[in-house]
């Protein structure tokens, strides 16, 4: 005899597959990925914070 398939999971298998398969593509065409998006912003919100920390009180 061979071998038993459950073809539920069969059928889940691919549709994890084939949306594991858009997410790489999806990824790569925005081009960064979002921990890196996440960085720059970090980085943008630190710099404004630290010109704002510069400015003098008289001045608006």
């Amino acid at each position: 005899m061979g071998k038993v398939i459950n073809l539920r999971t069969i059928r889940k298998q691919k549709s994890r597959d084939d949306d594991r398969e858009k997410s790489r593509i999806d990824t790569q065409s925005a081009g960064i990925k979002k921990p890196e998006r996440a960085r720059v912003v970090q980085i943008n919100r630190l710099s404004d914070r630290q010109l704002d920390g510069h400015k003098r009180e008289d001045e608006t």
